[in-house]
């Protein structure tokens, strides 16, 4: 399929890499059809582009580039609302505040976003774990290179 985006331009998609999130993220519950893009094979960012809203772009990186202990403990209510059936079907990602200063970026640790990758269905959940925070500095020695828009 062909989508309009602000930030890359027209883009064409496979209906197979489609990530849908029933619920939105939060703040943006309205828009529920997502693409992760790779803008540079050698960085450690993604974006998730929205869909459905051709402005709406999020920079997210695997947490567990920076923060190898990482875990994220689900319920028993995502894990049936994303279908999981083992550990081996999730994959995360976490949004990723680019401040001026690289010095200052800044993860969102404690609302990942968790999808099935066998189904293509997503979900940004809440953690209740005292040790993550929605702005968590990324630790210095992992790649810090921005993503580009082209």
């Amino acid at each position: 399929m062909r989508v309009e985006t602000t930030r890359f331009g027209p883009l064409e998609i496979e209906e197979a890499t489609v990530l849908y999130l029933d619920r939105g993220l939060l703040g943006f519950g309205q828009y529920h059809r997502y693409v992760l893009l790779q803008s540079d094979e050698n960085s450690p960012f993604r974006w998730l582009q929205c869909l459905d809203e051709p402005s709406l772009a999020f920079v997210v990186a695997d947490p567990l580039q920076w923060f190898p202990d990482y875990t994220v403990h689900l319920s028993d209510a995502d894990a049936a609302e994303l279908e999981l059936t083992g550990p081996d079907d999730a994959g995360i990602c976490v949004v990723v505040t680019l401040p001026s200063r690289l010095e200052e970026m800044t993860a969102n640790l404690l609302g990942p976003i968790i999808i099935n990758v066998r189904t293509r269905r997503a979900a940004q959940v809440v953690l209740d774990d005292p040790r993550y925070h929605t702005r968590h500095p990324l630790v210095s020695g992992a790649p810090q290179r921005v993503p580009s828009a082209a």
